[in-house]
C-alpha cells in the first residue's frame, strides 16, 4: 500500500472564535490569542478556544486529530478532538476549524496546539497561559 502524502498547514491561528460568512463562503476569525491571561491560580479554566487551521497540498479523505498540551509535559493532552478532511487536488486549500468548550488548564506556562495528520504532527502553534497580576498602586493613581 503507498504511503499518503501529508497535506501541508499554511496556518495555524488560535482565537475567540470564527464566523461563516454565508454570503461571501469567507471566514472571519474574531479576537486572536497570543497569550491567555489567568484572574487567578490555577487549575485555569477557559470557556471557549478556537483553532483556525488551513491546509493544502493533501490527498483524499484523511483523518485529524487536535490536541493541546503542556510543553515539557506532554504525557496527556488538556483537550483532543478528531476530524477529517478531504482534498479533491493537491491545490485545494481546506480551512477547517475546531472549537472547545470549558477547557482547564493545570498550571501556568508554555502549551502547544498541535496538529497530527494520519497518526503524524505536521504543525503546532504554541500559546503562554500568564497570570495578570493586578494593576500596582501607582498605575491605579495614574489613571485618575
Amino acid at each position: 500500500m503507498a504511503k499518503t502524502q501529508k497535506p501541508t498547514c499554511l496556518a495555524i491561528v488560535v482565537c475567540e472564535s470564527v464566523v461563516d460568512d454565508l454570503r461571501t463562503r469567507q471566514k472571519c476569525i474574531l479576537n486572536t490569542i497570543g497569550n491567555i491571561l489567568a484572574h487567578r491560580q490555577p487549575p485555569i479554566q477557559i470557556d471557549r478556544l478556537t483553532a483556525y487551521m488551513a491546509l493544502t497540498n493533501g490527498h483524499g479523505k484523511q483523518p485529524l486529530r487536535v490536541f493541546l498540551v503542556q510543553v515539557g509535559i506532554e504525557e496527556k493532552p488538556c483537550f483532543e478532538i478528531k476530524g477529517e478532511v478531504r482534498f479533491d487536488s493537491p491545490l485545494d486549500i481546506q480551512e477547517v476549524v475546531f472549537d472547545w468548550r470549558q477547557i482547564v488548564l493545570p498550571s501556568l506556562g508554555h502549551y502547544a496546539i498541535k496538529l497530527e495528520v494520519n497518526g503524524e504532527v505536521i504543525a503546532e502553534r504554541r500559546i503562554e497561559v500568564i497570570l495578570d497580576a493586578p494593576p500596582t498602586r501607582n498605575q491605579n493613581e495614574k489613571g485618575t
